[in-house]
């Protein structure tokens, strides 16, 4: 039996451009934390944390039809 574990790492400045959204969405402004996510994820359309925090920002700032696009790719996800 052969067992593969694959590890994602993201770069450095991913995480920090990562963590700079993360804060800036702890505070409170859902817009400018959507807009961080956003260019996130045009470089990686397939994280489900992308599509999963820009969702929360677009109910925020009740965008609903937008939160179900993101919710739904991560389910799809």
């Amino acid at each position: 039996m052969v067992v593969f574990f694959v590890a994602y790492k993201p770069s450095s400045n991913k995480l920090r451009l990562l963590n700079e959204a993360c804060a800036i969405y702890n505070n409170h402004l859902y817009h400018d934390a959507k807009k961080k996510f956003q260019e996130l994820l045009y470089e990686e359309p397939y994280n489900s944390l992308y599509h999963w925090y820009i969702a929360l920002c677009s109910i925020q700032r009740k965008e609903y039809s937008v939160a179900l696009y993101h919710l739904e790719n991560v389910l799809q996800i």
